[in-house]
């Protein structure tokens, strides 16, 4: 599948997993994701936690570099870490 979305991201590079908002992933790529067999629990910075049950494939494209990545697709996203913002 070739398809492409442009958008502005945070990248946290400490982090070991990669993850987007549901409602995002279904307006730009439909719906083509796999199911988890037992939910991954993830914790956010902040202490709160979000289930994660879908992933696809993915090449996130920086500058022209690409990098292969399994994605989390999150139903649940929060929008404020810390005081910052962050989502929509």
């Amino acid at each position: 599948m070739d398809m492409e979305a442009e958008c502005t991201a945070l990248f946290d590079t400490g982090s070991w997993v990669t993850v987007i908002q549901r409602s995002f992933f279904e307006k730009n790529f439909g719906s083509p994701w796999y199911t988890l067999e037992r939910p991954l629990r993830l914790y956010w910075v902040n202490g709160k936690h979000v289930e994660a049950d879908k992933y696809t494939q993915v090449i996130i494209v920086i500058d022209g570099f690409n990098l292969p990545e399994t994605v989390f697709i999150l139903d649940d996203f929060i929008e404020e870490v810390e005081g910052g913002r962050v989502g929509r």
